[in-house]
């Protein structure tokens, strides 16, 4: 659309909208939201439109909705003058056809049509007259009219537009041809010129000659004409056609396929090209439409004998799936295809066995049932060699490399996707290279280094933007924004996770999109939003709760205490960590567990139980050990705590454990670490050091975007100037820790604002920014 565009305005003109599936309304709603150049859709539809979607277009910028009202005697003359190329048309002649169409313009249009061809209305010396009375009653309705015109068209012509209006609205002259039609290149002439039937300019079957009729009425009234004894031969003569000319390309036209298969009562076709239809939608992720197509396809086959069912309905069972899985439905994913694998394996079908292995270990993975995973992994990965299905060797490959992953075990990922990667180039498949390459990136992203993960994530976008895989583009972007952040690129962050969030509900890939909000609370956290990053937290883990995904409900949760705890919120703080401790250990995982012992050791410090404290830490940092972003979490969390207890010697060395790991890493988490090493050297009253760490922090904080680092950070500088007798700068400094506590505390909730604002530390910089600027 901007291309065409990029040299004159375009009018994008959408008809009969009120049929438009699901998928296409979003399309629609996603283009006129998006495209950035001089295009005006209009988008015509019935009143229909709104039964099944109220409030389409309603919240796109620039929208306007037009209500078209009946024509006025005058506008409707105006018409008809204009259709009959005259100035004046006899009023004797418009009087009846303007009292019938009561301002319907198509109705009027029909109605002025068979005047002409039934020659009440002639043209003498390039003027209209009316040549004999009119009848004494006109047809009431629009079909009437219609159905009064292909009455009196000749005995070829009414074949030819019957024989067309099976085939479809849109047809072809070779179809009508097959029907029956006798001299049908003739017959449809004359229905181009009496208007029933306008020509395209292109074909989608080349050689063949594409037309559509004036309207889906008109094609009504011409098939309700057909006996019923006819129809059934003549779809099944339009479905040869079909096939012959369309060789090569029967998911193409598949739905065309299935309907005259369908309508020809042939049961198996029918089944076959709905498997197919559904095969198309799922391609482009009209998920949706494809779980409708396949259920069409699985009802067809009911009235099969077993031998033709059984490898049909594997291969539809398994894709139908896949669509399942792409709506975050897993326990009905996961049905489908323990389905397709009976079937498979009833039928002897060792390749469609494989692929429901495969899929049946992939939604295990993402129902965070790991054992049984991997008990499915290790069989799908026997009969794919048995079998010869090598394309399915790098996916088993990364779906193992996830299994190790979801279980915290991250050295094992790393080598299973890198595993993968080597089986994926060495095939040439480059699906393969770029699911193995996205494993690596958000493996990468907790092992380290961060620049090796961001290199193997922006590959498999490339990889994956050119496949045209889109859930997985998101799924992959969700990563990078999370990167990005962690390595404290926040701006460059955002516009990747918003693009994440975008694209995942525009797919409705429900997963993908609570992911994509947990990076989002992430990085609003650091921007100093709390209301978009508490509002992003309860839906993620509404969601990961509908998914029944306890791996995402827990990070969740663990993201979410860290949150709180930062607000002040200490009690529903140690309440989600608790959860998100009790749901990893029922996963039997060790995923982002270490952060979740040192949450509960902060909220021990905060509740004053310092042994407690202490035995959470060390066991967080066992687990920490080695993952460089359980490390950074961990360490972090570990500081914040040591800080609120105000203990110099624990917070310098839990500092010194953040900033070996943040070293060349993470701008942000360094920035953390400098601040509290910062604090900890004006706690033990060492203002030179302390000066020193909290400008390297707060230009560090400044860089990265990490806005409660810089508070801290402006916090310890106004202390340390205010000390040394340097009054007005240190104003300045508590002014600007004041700022980010004012801005935040100003969004939050009465009741959690209280908690906020009354953190000792927070009072701290709010009196110190009062006192030195009285």
């Amino acid at each position: 659309m901007e291309s065409m565009a990029k040299n004159d305005p375009v009018v994008a003109l959408i008809e009969d909208v009120h049929w438009a599936d699901p998928s296409l309304l979003d399309l629609l709603e996603t283009l006129a939201a998006r495209v950035n150049a001089p295009v005006l859709f209009l988008a015509m539809a019935r009143p229909d439109l709104w039964e099944h979607r109220p409030g389409w277009g309603g919240g796109l910028r620039s929208a306007t909705t037009i209500v078209l009202s009946p024509l006025t005697q005058d506008e409707s003359r105006s018409l008809m003058a204009h259709m009959l190329g005259a100035d004046e048309v006899p009023t004797e002649a418009t009087g009846p056809v303007l009292e019938r169409a009561e301002g319907n313009p198509f109705f009027a249009r029909e109605l002025l049509r068979m005047l002409v061809d039934e020659g009440y209305l002639v043209r003498d010396d390039g003027d209209w007259r009316l040549h004999r009375d009119l009848p004494a009653s006109l047809p009431d309705t629009v079909q009437g009219v219609i159905a009064a015109r292909i009455d009196l068209l000749p005995p070829i012509e009414k074949r030819a537009i019957q024989d067309a209006s099976v085939v479809g609205r849109v047809f072809w002259q070779g179809a009508v041809q097959r029907l029956g039609a006798t001299d049908a290149g003739a017959a449809v002439d004359g229905l181009v010129d009496k208007d029933l039937v306008w020509e395209r300019d292109t074909s989608v079957i080349e050689g063949e000659r594409e037309l559509i009729f004036n309207h889906i009425l008109t094609r009504d009234v011409a098939y309700n004409g057909i006996p019923r004894s006819r129809r059934a031969h003549a779809h099944r003569e339009a479905l040869s056609w079909v096939e012959e000319v369309t060789g090569g390309r029967s998911e193409e036209f598949a739905e065309i396929l299935a309907h005259h298969a369908e309508l020809a009562g042939d049961t198996e076709r029918s089944a076959r090209y709905a498997m197919l239809a559904g095969h198309r939608n799922r391609r482009v992720y009209a998920a949706e439409e494809a779980i409708a197509w396949y259920d069409r396809a699985l009802a067809a086959t009911m009235k099969m004998g077993p031998e033709a069912t059984d490898p049909l309905v594997a291969e539809t069972a398994v894709a139908r799936g896949e669509a399942l899985e792409q709506l975050g439905r897993f326990d009905e994913a996961h049905a489908a295809y323990v389905t397709s694998l009976d079937r498979a394996r009833s039928a002897g079908e060792g390749q469609i066995e494989a692929e429901a292995l495969a899929a049946l270990a992939h939604v295990l993975w993402l129902l965070d049932r790991f054992e049984e995973g991997q008990r499915v992994l290790d069989e799908a990965l026997t009969r794919a060699r048995e079998v010869g299905a090598t394309h399915l060797l790098s996916r088993l490959l990364y779906t193992a490399g996830t299994i190790s992953f979801g279980r915290g075990d991250f050295r094992d990922a790393l080598k299973l996707h890198e595993e993968a990667l080597a089986v994926a180039k060495e095939q040439g498949d480059m699906e393969g290279e770029a699911w193995a390459r996205h494993g690596l990136c958000e493996t990468r992203y907790f092992m380290g280094p961060f620049e090796e993960a961001l290199a193997q994530g922006m590959e498999a976008d490339r990889l994956l933007r050119r496949l045209g895989q889109r859930p997985m583009v998101y799924h992959n972007q969700y990563m990078i924004g999370f990167l990005l952040w962690q390595m404290g690129r926040l701006k460059e962050a955002i516009p990747v996770a918003e693009e994440a969030l975008a694209g995942a509900r525009e797919v409705r890939d429900r997963r993908n999109e609570a992911f994509a909000l947990a990076g989002r609370f992430l990085i609003g956290h650091s921007e100093g939003d709390p209301v978009a990053v508490m509002d992003a937290m309860e839906q993620a883990l509404e969601m990961s709760r509908e998914l029944n995904t306890p791996r995402l409900e827990a990070a969740s949760l663990g993201f979410g205490a860290d949150v709180l705890m930062d607000l002040g919120l200490t009690e529903k703080g140690r309440d989600y960590a608790t959860r998100a401790l009790q749901l990893t250990e029922q996963m039997h995982s060790t995923f982002a567990k270490g952060r979740l012992y040192a949450l509960l050791g902060w909220t021990d410090i905060r509740g004053g139980d310092v042994t407690s404290a202490r035995e959470r830490f060390e066991e967080a940092r066992r687990l920490a050990e080695g993952v460089l972003t359980e490390e950074l979490m961990s360490y972090r969390i570990e500081l914040a705590a040591w800080d609120d207890a105000g203990r110099p010697d624990e917070l310098v060395d839990a500092a010194e454990r953040l900033r070996g790991a943040a070293e060349g890493e993470s701008l942000n988490f360094l920035a953390w670490a400098r601040y509290g090493l910062g604090r900890a050297a004006l706690l033990r009253g060492d203002l030179e050091s302390a000066q020193e760490h909290a400008r390297a922090a707060r230009e560090l904080a400044g860089q990265s975007g990490e806005r409660g680092a810089e508070c801290r950070a402006h916090n310890v500088l106004a202390e340390v100037l205010e000390r040394q007798g340097r009054n007005q700068e240190a104003a300045a400094e508590a002014r600007r820790a004041a700022e980010w506590i004012d801005r935040m505390a100003g969004k939050l909730p009465t009741d959690v604002r209280s908690a906020f604002v009354s953190q000792p530390l927070f009072r701290d910089v709010v009196s110190a920014r009062d006192r030195l600027n009285a």
